[in-house]
Parts: C-alpha cells; structure tokens; sequence
C-alpha cells in the first residue's frame, strides 16, 4: 500500500475527492485531524452511504470542529450522572442489605431471575446475573494486577473490596447490567431516588435503560469516536422511555436518532438529580445557542446539526474577529512615546537643579504624612541619573506599546499612573528611603501583561511564560539583592497593575462584577496603606 504524505494528501483530496484545500491552514489543520479520522469519518452523517456534498476542506474541519466541543461539552456532565447514579444505587443497596459485601449484595440482591415465567427467561436472566459477578471479579483482578490503591488496599489485608470500592473500578455498562440484575424492590427504590415518575416506569426498568444510553455516548466520547451524528446508538430504544422524556420536557419527537435527545436526557437528569437551573441552562446554551426553540420545532437531526454547526461557526468566527482587533490592531503607541518624552524632559531639567527636584517632587514619607499627597505621582517621572532613566525608559518602551495596542490608550494611561502611585504608596509605608523613578508603574504594567496573558492564555501563553514572567521574576529578584533599588514600589506597582487590570479589564471587555470587586480590594488595600502611613 502506498503511503502518502500530507502533501500528497491534499492533491489527493482535490483529484480525487474534488475537494478544495490549500495553503499553511489547510494543511495544519489536516495533519492535526488526521485524513482517516478528520475526513472518512466526517464525510458523511450516520451511514457511508448518506455523504455530505463536501467541496471544501473548512467544511470538513467545521463539522470535526463542532464534534469535538460537542464532545467537550457532554463528557463533564456524563461523569457527572454517572457518579450521581453510582452513588444512588450504592446508598440503596447498602442500606437494603446491611453489607458492603459484593458477594452476599449478589446472593439476596441480583435475583431478577426468580420472577421469570420461562424456563427461557429464567435462563437469560441468570445467565445476565453470572456475566455481571464475572465482569466484576474480572475487573477486580484486572485493577489488582495494575496496582489499583483500592484493591490492592483490601486485598493485600486479606479483606473484601467492598461495594463502595467496586464502583469505582466497573465500566458504566457492567453497572448498567447491575441494576437489571436486580429484585423488583431494590429497582423500584432507584427509580424514586432518581424522582423518575414510577406511573411511567412500572417494571422499574428506566433506570437501566438510562445507563445503557448514556454508555453508549460515552463510550463514543471516550474513545474519541464520531458523536454528532448518533452513529454510536447502541439498538432500538425503548418507546415508554421517549415517551416519559417527552411528558418531562413537553416537546414530541424524541427518538434518540439526534445529538439533541441525548442532550435533552443529560438536561432531565441533571435536573432530576438537583443541579441548579443556572447550571442547566449554561451547559444548554453555551454550545447551541436557541436550542429550546430547535427542540419544540424539531426537525430531521440532519437539519438540526447544521444549523448548530453554523451558529457555532459564526461563534467561532466572532471570537477569531475580537481576537483580530486586538492582536492585529496598528496603533502607534502615542502614550507611551509621550510618557518618555515627559520622563526626559522632566530629567533634564534635574540636571539644572537636581535638589529642586528631589525636594519638591521626590517621594518621601514625612512629607507625603504632612499632606504632600501629589508626591505619589510626581515621584514616578524623577529619576537620579542617567543609567536610572535609561533603563527605566528602555523597559518602558519594550513593555508599553503591547499594553497600550492590547488595553487601549485610556485604559493604559490609568494603570500606568494608578500603578505608579500605587507603588509610591507601598514605598512610604513600608520603607524609611527617599523614592524616586518610573519603576513602580512599569512593574504594573509588567502585571497588566500577567492579567492579560491569564484573559488570552490559549494565545499568549508561550509569550507570558518566557517573555513577561523570567524578566518580571529577575528583577524582584534584584530589587532584594542590589542596594537602593525601591522593592517595596516595585511589589507595590506590580499589585496596582493587577489590580487596576481586573478593574477595567481588557481591551472592549470589562466585567461590571469584576470592576466592583476590585474597587473593594483596592479600596481596602489604599485604606490600610493609609492607616500604616498615619500611624507610623
């Protein structure tokens, strides 16, 4: 068999598929999704023979896209159900038979078989009971062999793993096996437990048939399959169930031949085992936004799917168009040019009369306690020599243009300056020196990088870690090393600039819960340097 490269890929995609696909993008992004996984399992929906009139490779990946938050989404809350459910069973299964004991729970519990009107039945029924007492002992000696914590706990005592520890080794179909297992009373408590309406589930079989659905999607999540087109469904599913979910939610056609249906169970369940509405909700609509109004409207899953598609898409594309205005964005750095020019200017004339300066506009803590409070400020633009100011402006220019393009020219003006007098703060209060220099504010805005790097970390979480945070850590460093290097302005600076960053927040965004708890915090912060400053 010939092997092909990406590149031959490609040109195969397009002789033989008809599919358009060039460039860089084209090419990352189907060497990331690979050709057998992104392309022969996405081209068609359900079924080989249903294709997709794919022409484009943006197709191609936006459906891929969508699968993979589809999977995103669902995974979390399946994990969810099933330790809820797990935990469920276990409380009623421990309190019913007063053990632990797999092997006496399996003896008075597991005996479904009993009510049999067969020989037939009675023989499939055991024969269910036995699968499930081997799965489990086979599970248990699988995990012991992989050095399990909980079973090789028990068994190393000579002792049980006890149901609890079971639980935790069983794959949600063997548990899903469990429940079928069992006396009619034990399954009857279940289904009250889980609030499922018992008028609609007489045989108290919902619950197991519940767990067989949601196995069947995670499983396909879990091993990386092919989701949104319900591919997986494991057989016919039960017509009482579709129909006590549609009574629950108060919409027809659930069938559970879309991706909708299995998210409208997730929804029941979630509810029905006491997850907030807000929660709900979230997991609704952060994926598939209108979803309600598709539900009661339903049409064909295909039609469906699209439609979710697209909308995500237009989504995404809204997200990669912020993030373009941002990082994209040609602005000349006019403030921070300005900010240098006034720091020389204001230099220069130190040179004139340099104990003028210090003594007019320096910061000192008797004179900002007697009521100078404009030192603070004036201090930030005073520097004592020439390699002060030269290195002070040099880091000014490296780090002031990204905070200028990426927070805007009057966001970066107010945590320039707030950062600035921040650190004035912190070095009246906390040290008996003479402060002067622009160090202070350009710690904040080493922070305002810090805050904005965490808000973008999916972009700039390279950058921030080898270019913002080693020169940020050496030179804390060297404030507590080289003598008169104000360290207190320096931690004082850099707490404004994070501060004062969660305050207005980044470039177009800006939370209202987040300006008012910053202002609490920086509030609460100024008041206690005060306090300090009065008393001292």
């Amino acid at each position: 068999m010939k092997v092909r490269t990406t590149n031959a890929l490609m040109k195969y995609l397009r002789e033989k598929h008809n599919i358009s696909i060039e460039g860089t993008k084209d090419k990352k992004n189907l060497r990331n999704i690979g050709y057998y996984h992104g392309y022969k399992g996405y081209r068609y929906i359900n079924n080989p023979q249903n294709r997709i009139n794919l022409s484009s490779f943006d197709e191609i990946f936006s459906i891929v896209d969508f699968d993979s938050k589809l999977k995103s989404l669902l995974y979390p809350q399946i994990m969810q159900i099933e330790t809820i459910s797990k935990n469920i069973v276990l409380q009623i299964l421990v309190e019913e038979y007063k053990t632990d004991e797999f092997n006496v729970i399996y003896e008075n519990g597991m005996t479904d078989y009993r009510n049999s009107n067969t020989s037939e039945e009675y023989k499939k029924k055991m024969k269910q009971g036995l699968s499930v007492q081997n799965n489990i002992y086979s599970s248990l000696s699988r995990s012991y062999n992989n050095e399990n914590k909980i079973v090789s706990h028990f068994y190393s005592r000579d002792r049980h793993v006890p149901i609890w520890g079971i639980f935790e080794i069983i794959t949600l179909g063997t548990f899903a096996d469990l429940i079928k297992s069992l006396e009619f009373k034990v399954r009857n408590k279940i289904d009250k437990k889980m609030n499922i309406n018992i008028a609609f589930d007489t045989n108290a079989k919902f619950p197991e048939k519940i767990m067989y659905l949601i196995k069947s999607l995670r499983n396909s999540i879990a091993h990386n399959d092919v989701v949104f087109d319900v591919r997986f469904k494991d057989g016919k599913i039960d017509t009482k169930l579709c129909k006590y979910l549609e009574n629950e939610i108060g919409c027809t056609g659930i069938d559970f031949n879309t991706i909708t249906d299995y998210v409208l169970i997730i929804s029941v369940l979630l509810k029905k085992y006491g997850i907030t509405k807000t929660e709900i909700n979230k997991f609704i609509n952060d994926y598939f936004p209108n979803f309600k109004e598709k539900v009661v409207s339903k049409n064909n899953g295909i039609v469906d799917v699209l439609e979710m598609t697209e909308e995500l898409n237009k989504k995404t594309i809204k997200e990669d168009n912020e993030l373009a205005k941002i990082f994209l964005k040609k602005d000349q750095p006019i403030v921070t040019y300005s900010i240098i020019l006034l720091n020389i200017i204001v230099f220069m004339l130190s040179l004139l009369d340099y104990n003028m300066i210090i003594n007019c506009f320096a910061n000192y803590y008797v004179n900002v306690k007697n009521g100078e409070i404009y030192r603070l400020l004036t201090a930030c633009f005073v520097h004592a020599n020439f390699l002060h100011i030269f290195f002070n402006m040099y880091a000014l220019y490296y780090i002031g243009p990204m905070v200028e393009k990426y927070y805007g020219k009057l966001k970066y003006l107010l945590i320039y300056l707030g950062s600035g007098i921040m650190g004035s703060l912190f070095s009246v209060v906390l040290s008996n020196n003479v402060s002067i220099g622009a160090s202070g504010a350009i710690f904040g805005l080493f922070g305002s990088m810090l805050y904005f790097g965490y808000k973008y970390r999916a972009t700039l979480d390279g950058f921030v870690r080898s270019g913002i945070i080693p020169v940020l850590f050496i030179n804390l460093i060297l404030g507590f090393i080289v003598p008169n290097i104000d360290v207190y302005g320096h931690i004082g600076g850099l707490v404004g600039g994070l501060l004062l960053s969660y305050i207005v927040g980044v470039y177009r965004k800006c939370k209202k819960k987040n300006t008012i708890n910053g202002l609490i915090i920086i509030t609460i912060l100024i008041a206690s340097l005060s306090y300090m400053l009065i008393i001292k």
